[in-house]
Formats: C-alpha cells, structure tokens, sequence
C-alpha cells in the first residue's frame, strides 16, 4: 500500500505542476482518454462529460484567469479494483480573475477515480466537494484563532464533563 500512495502522490504532484504551468490543456495527458470524462469543479453548477467540454473548459478561447495555483493535500487511497483507485484529497487553490483587484484562496475538498494504465495513473473522473456555508465559514473563523490562544487552552485542559460526552465520537460539528 506504500508503494500505491506514493505513486497516487506522484500523479497529483503531476497534476498540481500542469494546473499551476498555467498551460491547463497539458491536463489531458494525464487523463484516460478512451473513455469520455467525468468532471465537476467547485465554479460549476453541472458534470463535465465529453472531450469537447472538457477542452473548452481548459482552453475556453478568451483567458478569463490571470493566475492559478492548485496544490492538493491530506490524499487518502483506496483500491476499488486491481487497477483503479479511489482518491479523496484536499484541493489548495489561489487564484487570480482576469479584471479583479486581488486574488483569492480556498481549500476544498474532492474526490478522483484514477486508472492505472500501461504508462501510469490517469484520471478518470473527478469531483470537487465544496462545503456547506456553515463548514467553510466556521473553518475560516477557526483557521484564525491566534496560537497563543491555542497554547492557552491547552495549559487550562478540557472540561472533563465536555470531554467525557464527547469520548469516542467524531467531531463531525
């Protein structure tokens, strides 16, 4: 399994380095292409399933996009056959609208079903998991919190009656 999460590292470390070329039609390379696409970003309201779409949504003809930087992060890998696997990551994006002011940054999650292949891992379908409002504004209000006040609460210990509710649940909220 070692040896499958570092090939899986390697081909989004690939992916990453196309997106952030700035050259997005190189994306294709790494895409299993006998197959018509599967492809949903965070900006769309609707599946990307042709080759035709998915071209044109790399390449739309009139650069809409000054900047990009994607990194993805946290990849966890599961085997769903001998030669497909299922990605989970999280997706690290800064990016810079043609016209805009400033640029902006997010972090989302997603999820990729790749293929490997004779020459290697290639995409298959991809989605990326926006989150609710809820979870990306109280993510933002924590990603904020000062690490004196982190080291704070640690010096002062959980509530034990709030740590014993809490014991061996998922800190889904």
């Amino acid at each position: 399994m070692a040896d499958l999460k570092a090939e899986i590292e390697e081909f989004f470390r690939q992916y990453s380095k196309r997106w952030n070329s700035q050259r997005y039609g190189t994306l294709e390379e790494l895409w299993d292409t006998s197959e018509e696409p599967f492809y949903r970003a965070m900006e769309m309201d609707r599946v990307i399933t042709t080759w035709k779409d998915m071209r044109r949504y790399w390449n739309p003809g009139v650069k809409m996009i000054d900047g990009l930087w994607n990194i993805y992060r946290d990849l966890q890998v599961k085997l769903a056959g001998p030669d497909v696997a299922i990605v989970f990551f999280v997706l690290d994006w800064d990016i810079k609208i043609k016209y805009s002011r400033k640029g902006s940054s997010g972090s989302d999650p997603g999820m990729a079903v790749l293929r490997r292949m004779p020459d290697g891992w290639r995409m298959a379908a991809y989605v990326e998991a926006c989150m609710s409002p809820q979870v990306y504004v109280r993510k933002m209000f924590e990603s904020q919190v000062r690490p004196s006040f982190v080291k704070f609460l640690e010096e002062i210990g959980p509530d034990p009656k709030v740590a014993e509710e809490r014991k061996g649940r998922p800190d889904f909220w």
